[in-house]
């Protein structure tokens, strides 16, 4: 008899679940879809236009507005009908209705920041949050995380579930960037994101007025909680609203440096996408920058000596673009497709 020809496996099917409404979580779905295309993928989300913005690209997708007892019923009927492999969820919001509803599917849990590492929290609001996830992980078949700050904490809650490291990747390719550039007079500094707490928008505000007589442009690319808004554009700062990816492309391309000052994240899509753009990059000194070469400051004093050196020394901004340029390339598409590849297969049990 001859040889049987190789059973050919069928596409895993891959539920998404978050309940955000757009920035860097988006932006990595996007880019989980995309570099695991021979998967079948299906996003589960609160809010309308990222369903759509999702539908438009072909997944199908499930909503999840209305109540929490809403979410996780109509959650399981999915998962069942679907016969879904991989439930993938994003944030504290996907990760609590994931882990909270018995879905009958494994569940890796990606929290891109666990919300009990939030610094200004009070020290009882930290052991609420983290009982939860505690709690919480006895249902998780895998944490996938981005640095090795967010690994110890997820190795804390529950020992023994599986950690698995994820290189993000920023959406721009790397044919974007700038080889060459040069200190300048009037340099403009940008930060990226959501205006929250979380980004600390009141530290560029005092960063801002403190350099006010030294001919920078500050610009905010994101929008978020109006009275903080308020607060940036008293100060002097350009506040841009929400970018589409060709607008964005400008100003990073038309940038001097990208200065983050979060308090707490997994790891920044923006500092990535800042990095694929050859920007110098000066961020917080928080636990999120700790496994990287980045130049990094505390207090609004240094961030401003820091800012300056790298507008006017260029052996120091040459010395910046080169840890960028280091960046990019540990954070490309082929390290986050085999990242993906081997969590994808050993949660599913195909590996």
């Amino acid at each position: 008899m001859g040889n049987s020809p190789p059973t050919r496996r069928k596409p895993l099917k891959i539920l998404h679940v978050t309940g955000v409404d757009g920035g860097g979580v988006v932006d990595a779905l996007r880019t989980y879809i995309r570099l695991q295309n021979e998967a079948v993928h299906f996003v589960a989300a609160t809010n309308e236009i990222v369903r759509n913005d999702f539908a438009a690209s072909g997944a199908d997708t499930l909503d999840m507005s209305g109540s929490p007892l809403r979410a996780r019923r109509v959650l399981r009927r999915y998962v069942r009908e679907r016969a879904i492999d991989v439930v993938h969820a994003h944030s504290s919001w996907g990760g609590f209705q994931a882990r909270a509803s018995a879905l009958g599917a494994p569940i890796i849990y990606q929290p891109h920041s666990f919300y009990f590492d939030n610094p200004n929290l009070s020290r009882l609001q930290v052991l609420l949050y983290q009982s939860a996830e505690r709690l919480l992980s006895r249902r998780t078949d895998a944490f996938a995380v981005l640095t090795a700050h967010e690994e110890r904490l997820a190795a804390g809650l529950e020992p023994g579930v599986p950690l698995y490291r994820l290189h993000n990747v920023s959406k721009f390719s790397a044919r974007h960037r700038i080889e060459s550039r040069v200190p300048t007079s009037a340099p403009i500094v940008i930060m990226s994101g959501r205006i929250a707490p979380q980004k600390d928008p009141r530290l560029l505000r005092d960063i801002a007025r403190e350099t006010a007589s030294a001919g920078y442009t500050f610009v905010w690319v994101g929008d978020g909680d109006p009275t903080y808004r308020q607060e940036l554009e008293r100060a002097g700062v350009v506040v841009t609203g929400w970018l589409a990816d060709h607008e964005l492309h400008k100003v990073l391309a038309e940038a001097s440096v990208y200065l983050h000052t979060a308090a707490y994240e997994g790891f920044p899509l923006a500092i990535l996408d800042a990095a694929q753009f050859g920007l110098p990059i000066l961020v917080r000194d928080a636990n999120y920058a700790a496994d990287t070469a980045l130049l990094t400051f505390q207090t609004v004093e240094q961030a401003v000596a820091q800012l300056g050196r790298l507008t006017t020394d260029r052996s120091w901004l040459e010395q910046a673009l080169a840890i960028s340029a280091a960046l990019s390339c540990q954070h490309s598409d082929e390290a986050l497709t085999r990242d993906l590849d081997r969590l994808y297969s050993s949660v599913a049990g195909v590996g």
